[in-house]
């Protein structure tokens, strides 16, 4: 094939694996991604995006314990490796250890300020401390990067609904559904949000 073709053509260049590893994840074929970021990394085992491709790869095989392993070791080779900060956040989060977790979505964010995904998880951990202004704050930032992220809105509406702020809820669960992909998980929950909100009286 192409790919192993320029692979041989500069075989102790890490980045040729590595690219077709994207490519395969792009695919989702996650063992032909993890077998090609093991290339990259025989050639250069530094090699932070390969370590946090890697952690991803196997994060959607639910090898958690490895992608976790290969988180803190992007990590540790390169600080700035805003893609593994995030990863790693999103399962300190998913496992209970919140402060973890915002440490890493705040790096994250320092190292890719573009990065709506970090804000809008920072914002959910705001949302839990009952810090409802910092999680809106969280929410905004990530829609002026992605004015069509449905889950920042969704998640910017619950906080906006718990303020009493029904107006801007409504609105917020409304947008939700119409930006969101047919197939989405939260789509039942922000119908039903929506559906309560209006019934209340404002305030």
């Amino acid at each position: 094939e192409d790919g192993e073709r320029m692979i041989s053509l500069a075989p102790g260049v890490a980045a040729g694996p590595f690219n077709r590893g994207l490519t395969r994840a792009a695919l989702g074929e996650w063992r032909a991604a993890i077998a090609d970021y093991d290339r990259a990394l025989a050639i250069d085992p530094r090699h932070g995006e390969a370590l946090a491709s890697r952690g991803i790869a196997r994060l959607s095989l639910l090898e958690r314990r490895e992608a976790m392993d290969d988180f803190n070791e992007a990590l540790a080779v390169d600080p700035r490796q805003a893609t593994a900060s995030y990863y790693r956040g999103s399962m300190h989060a998913e496992e209970g250890r919140v402060d973890a977790a915002m440490a890493d979505f705040t790096e994250a964010i320092r190292f890719n300020a573009s990065n709506a995904p970090a804000y809008a998880s920072r914002g959910i951990l705001w949302e839990g401390k009952g810090k409802l202004d910092r999680a809106i704050e969280d929410y905004d930032a990530a829609l002026r990067i992605n004015p069509k992220y449905p889950d920042a809105f969704y998640n910017r509406g619950v906080a906006r609904e718990q303020k009493g702020d029904l107006a801007g809820a409504i609105s917020d669960f409304a947008r939700a559904l119409e930006l969101a992909p047919k197939p989405w998980n939260s789509r039942g929950l922000a119908a039903r949000s929506l559906e309560e909100a209006r019934r209340k009286p404002p305030k």
